[in-house]
């Protein structure tokens, strides 16, 4: 899953990875935000998640999925 922390009024990112890796405990998240700091996420997120700070290149979500991925056992 790739999501953006801040989507607005209500519903946050933190909540849509949360509610996905309750559907599916060992799900990939990376939470992309131009408006919020790694660690903020490390705080609110779900463990083993990634960030990767706005603007970003196709090439570093590229290299953080890739990460996961291979972190989750999948090929």
């Amino acid at each position: 899953m790739i999501v953006d922390v801040n989507l607005g009024r209500g519903v946050t990112g933190f909540d849509v990875a949360r509610f996905g890796r309750t559907i599916e405990p060992g799900l990939p998240v990376v939470f992309v935000s131009g408006e919020t700091s790694g660690a903020l996420v490390e705080a609110n997120g779900v463990p083993a998640a990634k960030f990767v700070e706005k603007p970003f290149t196709v090439a570093q979500l590229a290299t953080e999925l890739h990460a996961l991925v291979g972190e989750n056992g999948a090929s």
